[in-house]
């Protein structure tokens, strides 16, 4: 349950668009998100009951922190200003205290739960496979264009959804590739490399720019990490990434083919391709000009959580200039900190079970996006693995690793 759990707190607007893909104008995504903190509501007590000690004590730190930053974004904030809500300001403060707050406690319980982890890792081929055949067949089947041209679906996907989910779907199977490649199941190695193909002709076509950058950066670090193997360079690894760039390749001949169809618009191909040309977005350079305006009129302590959303009307679309807006430099600071100690203890991981390598994956997955769209509060991907990372990481120097694989391969990252 806590490994299905897992997977729709992290990518929970994409399970939300494939169920209504099955079940059409059946639920809002706030009723499924309302169904899903419930559910998990309920993972979590029965977690804490089947504890024989004490709660964690940093579960309750954690907890704490998250409520003041809850009532700090929706009491304290919207005091200095006369605009009661504005655009975005209430769907990401639900977003927040609905799924993100859940799901970091639950990634705190489930950091002393090694076979969760290890389901949680051995999943990862099956998630990315439903999320690259849903997301192909989207792109196949849009009849809908945004005023751009670009893809829109009837199931409230957009070209940047999906464009992102195909990424997301190649990073957890390059994922797949690098942790279970001594295993005997070439089939699913196969599938693994076919899917990585498919996602390539996906992210290209639907014209996400994000989703091409998150794609490309995969496939450099699973390069990177295959590279780094104990021994040096064995021929093993150096096939996987041939493997890889291959299947790259043939992704673009097969987009090649669907642009001459003439159910798939090909704007996306030239968005995408725009980022080596003279690459320019009025909309999102004029946010962030006016984020760090606003950065400069309180640039020590910010202008508090949820600040954005007055200050800009939304979020400037890159995660920093949206924490100089509602943190100043201390909050920012605070941020780059946290994120120096997730790469550490994540390492430290990593050279006791190199499966550990997802959560390094999952972080990358939510970072990189918030780089490009979306709110740094909003977005669980990249808080639940520096969650699980924290409340696993205690235990590095005393206890033997947490997760036995067999097909593990061990890597030198130091």
């Amino acid at each position: 349950m806590l490994t299905t759990l897992t997977y729709f707190q992290i990518f929970s607007l994409f399970f939300y668009n494939i169920g209504l893909l099955v079940l059409p104008g059946l639920f809002s995504y706030k009723t499924f998100s309302l169904v899903l903190a419930i559910i998990t509501a309920v993972a979590i007590i029965k977690c804490l009951l089947s504890k024989k000690s004490k709660v964690d004590k940093r579960v309750i730190t954690v907890s704490l922190a998250f409520i003041i930053v809850i009532i700090m974004y929706r009491f304290v904030t919207p005091l200095q200003y006369r605009i009661t809500d504005p655009g975005y300001f209430s769907g990401e403060f639900l977003a927040l205290s609905g799924q993100v707050f859940p799901a970091a406690i639950t990634a705190l319980l489930i950091a002393n739960q090694d076979e969760v982890q290890s389901s949680i890792k051995k999943s990862s081929l099956i998630v990315s496979v439903v999320f690259s055949v849903v997301s192909f067949y989207l792109v196949l089947n849009s009849k809908n264009k945004t005023s751009a041209g670009l893809i829109s679906t009837d199931v409230d996907m957009t070209y940047q959804t999906l464009s992102y989910m195909a990424a997301f779907s190649a990073a957890l199977s390059d994922y797949y590739l690098l942790c279970f490649a001594n295993s005997n199941r070439r089939n699913l190695h196969l599938i693994a490399y076919l899917t990585i193909a498919l996602d390539a002709a996906i992210v290209i076509i639907s014209g996400g720019r994000g989703g091409f950058v998150l794609y490309c950066f995969f496939i450099l670090l699973s390069a990177y990490y295959a590279l780094r193997k104990k021994g040096g360079i064995r021929n093993k690894n150096l096939k996987r990434i041939i493997y890889i760039v291959v299947a790259v390749i043939i992704a673009s001949f097969v987009i090649k083919r669907i642009q001459s169809s003439q159910t798939v618009n090909s704007n996306g191909v030239e968005r995408v391709f725009s980022l080596f040309a003279n690459y320019s977005d009025a909309g999102r350079n004029y946010l962030r000009n006016q984020a760090f305006r606003s950065f400069w009129e309180s640039p020590i302590i910010g202008h508090g959580f949820g600040s954005v959303f007055f200050e800009l009307g939304q979020y400037s679309h890159n995660i920093f200039t949206d924490l100089l807006v509602e943190t100043g430099i201390i909050g920012t600071g605070v941020f780059i900190v946290i994120l120096y100690q997730f790469f550490r203890k994540a390492k430290m991981l990593i050279k006791e079970d190199s499966s550990d390598i997802l959560w390094i994956f999952l972080f990358f997955s939510g970072f990189l996006m918030l780089l490009f769209s979306s709110y740094y509060c909003a977005v669980v991907i990249m808080w639940w693995p520096v969650f699980l990372v924290y409340g696993k990481s205690k235990n590095t120097k005393t206890k033997p690793p947490s997760v036995e694989i067999e097909t593990r391969v061990q890597y030198e990252l130091s």
